[in-house]
Order: structure tokens, then C-alpha cells, then sequence
């Protein structure tokens, strides 16, 4: 007697394995989620001021030499050096510590007041104005300085000289200023050093506007020279 063993899939087994399937991926319920941001950075070459001057000390003057016109001290000027690990695009900006401290007298139709920075207060009057000029390092006709106000549209200047027609002679507070280059004056330049000149000037104010006669009085300008990569 042959005795035979077989083994059939039953259509019904099939199915209700496909059922129990069906209704385990139905039970999957989304409950929350949450996000992940990944991040990666991209930082420009370290720049660091290599050369900045710390104190500027003009002469000081008796109130006798004030006159009926505003007294132009001589300026002094002081270099400003910048130095990147790599070729960097780099402006500067120069900040007024003082501002509020402006004296409305002490200009000159090339010393616009809304160039000049405050020199302090004495019995919570103004006593000076200094100006600033940040340019190429003097003698440089080959390395043009552009200015901006947003850091998006740069004018250029060619030398201290040009300036002084179109009052942008001095360097105006919250302006940026970068090196350019002939071939391309109105782009700043890609440096590993970036040399500026930095000159200032003390103004006063006319005999008549002087309130601090009498008194020794001490006019302090501060500045900060912030620096930015582009």
C-alpha cells in the first residue's frame, strides 16, 4: 500500500495572511514628528588688524588763537593695517564714541557737520569736532578706496586730493571703507594685506561760539575701527 503525503496551499491561508498584513499597517498611526536641521559653515579667512594706532594726541592751543573763523589744527596721520590668512575682501568702518558731542561752529565748507565726530563735552557743552579720513596709504595712485553706506553700492575715489570736490574728503561715521584696485575701482579687492591710511583733524569753533573760556578744558575724540569681510 502506498501511502502519499501532499501538501497544498490553501487559497483561504493565503488570503488571511494578506488580511493580517492589511491590518496591521491600518494600525500605524502617525502620532508627531520633528524637525532636524543640519547645518555646515563655510567662514571666510581670519583677518586681524596687525597695525591700528591705540592713541592719537594732537597739540593743544590757548584760547587766545581762537579767531572770528573756525581754528584747522595740522592733521596727523597714523596707519592701519590689515592682515588675512588669505586673500579677503575687508572693509572698515569707523564708529563716533562721542556722537551727540558735535559743536554746530566748529566746520569748514570742506568739514561738512555731517562728516564731523564729537570731541566730548565740557559743563554739557560741545568744545570740537574731529574729522576722519581712512583712504590708501598716502602716495598710493595705484590702489583706489571705495565708500559705501549699505555695503552693496560702492563709490570709488581715486586720492585725498579728488576728494575734497565732492566732500567726501572726510569719512563720514557708519561708512564702509575697502581697498579697490584701477582695473576694478568700484569693487573692493580680495587682500592679504589691506593698508590704510588713517588721518585725523581737530576743528574748532570761532572765538564767538567758545563757551569755556576761563576753564582747561580737555577735548577727547574716541573712535572705534570695526572690520568686516564681505
Amino acid at each position: 500500500m502506498h501511502i502519499k503525503s501532499s501538501f497544498k496551499k490553501s487559497p483561504l491561508l493565503i488570503l488571511g495572511a494578506l488580511a493580517l498584513c492589511a491590518t496591521t499597517a491600518q494600525a500605524a498611526t502617525l502620532v508627531t514628528s520633528s524637525v532636524v536641521n543640519v547645518k555646515a559653515e563655510i567662514s571666510p579667512g581670519s583677518c586681524s588688524f596687525s597695525t591700528v594706532p591705540t592713541q592719537i594726541d594732537h597739540p593743544g592751543i590757548k584760547t587766545e588763537q581762537l579767531g572770528a573763523a573756525p581754528l584747522v589744527s595740522a592733521s596727523k596721520r597714523d596707519s592701519v593695517v590689515v592682515t588675512c590668512a588669505a586673500g579677503t575682501q575687508v572693509a572698515l568702518k569707523v564708529v563716533d564714541n562721542k556722537a551727540g558731542s558735535t559743536h554746530p561752529d566748529a566746520v569748514t565748507s570742506e568739514r561738512p557737520i555731517t562728516a564731523a565726530f564729537g570731541m566730548g563735552v565740557h559743563n554739557a557743552k560741545p568744545i570740537a569736532n574731529l574729522f576722519v579720513t581712512l583712504t590708501q596709504p598716502e602716495g598710493n595712485r595705484n590702489t583706489y578706496y571705495a565708500m559705501s553706506n549699505d555695503g552693496t553700492t560702492w563709490e570709488s575715489h581715486t586720492s585725498i586730493v579728488d576728494d575734497s570736490a565732492t566732500h567726501h574728503q572726510y569719512t563720514k561715521a557708519e561708512y564702509l571703507t575697502a581697498l579697490a584696485v584701477a582695473a576694478d575701482p568700484t569693487t573692493p579687492a580680495a587682500l592679504i594685506n589691506h593698508g590704510f591710511n588713517l588721518r585725523t583733524q581737530v576743528v574748532y569753533p570761532p572765538a564767538a561760539s567758545y563757551d569755556h573760556s576761563g576753564d582747561l578744558v580737555e577735548a577727547q575724540g574716541e573712535l572705534t575701527l570695526e572690520m568686516y569681510t564681505l
